[in-house]
């Protein structure tokens, strides 16, 4: 729905702030179109920060190898006209695409009532104030790790919670890196962490 695309942008460019972030993160959590197209918006800064910038850069560079003279400019003008048509493009397919099938990413039957909002809230432990023990950079990368599990954007969490766990033994992170394994299909995983010594202390989802 197009009345999102404003607060995922914001949201995306950290410009939500207080009451605002709070009340648009209860909604991500439980508004599943929000949350699809909020998945989307992730996936397409990505490839336009990841790929598109790098295609950019060596269209330029070629463009700039077989330019001369007075030609370089006009060819230069032209070639920045064609990124924009290009980037144009890639952003209809992304938001026209058809939904992902991947069966690898489907939801196991047995724990889909895990994921119903009533049901999940209870697996969400911090809150939205961090301790300030921990620098301030770690505190960032929990928050977004954590904002990211909540509204179930399992995929892209993923990689900042095992980060936590890795490099700074944050055991909460570690027991959302299993649910977020168990919502991803991916059982074995989240049997190995949510059945592990290290996250006993919290309610275990393989057992209800």
């Amino acid at each position: 729905m197009d009345e999102y695309n404003e607060l995922i942008d914001a949201y995306l460019r950290d410009e939500l702030q207080g009451e605002q972030k709070i009340k648009f993160e209860e909604q991500l959590s439980k508004d599943e179109e929000l949350n699809r197209q909020f998945q989307v918006a992730l996936e397409i800064k990505q490839a336009l920060r990841y790929n598109d910038l790098s295609a950019k850069l060596e269209t330029i560079k070629a463009m700039d190898a077989v330019s001369s003279g007075a030609n370089q400019k006009k060819n230069r003008l032209y070639g920045l006209i064609l990124i924009c048509v290009l980037a144009l493009a890639a952003l209809l397919w992304y938001f026209n695409r058809p939904p992902v099938t991947d069966e690898s990413h489907k939801l196991n039957d047995n724990y889909a009532h895990l994921f119903e909002t009533e049901s999940f809230n209870s697996f969400i432990k911090h809150t939205t104030t961090r301790s300030n023990s921990s620098p301030a950079s770690f505190e960032d990368k929990q928050q977004k790790a954590y904002d990211l599990f909540s509204a179930q954007a399992f995929e892209y969490a993923i990689p900042l919670l095992t980060e936590l766990w890795e490099q700074h033994n944050d055991t909460l992170a570690y027991y959302y890196l299993g649910i977020s394994y168990l919502g991803e299909n991916k059982l074995s995983e989240a049997e190995k962490i949510l059945n592990s010594q290290v996250v006993a202390n919290y309610e275990n989802p393989l057992s209800q």
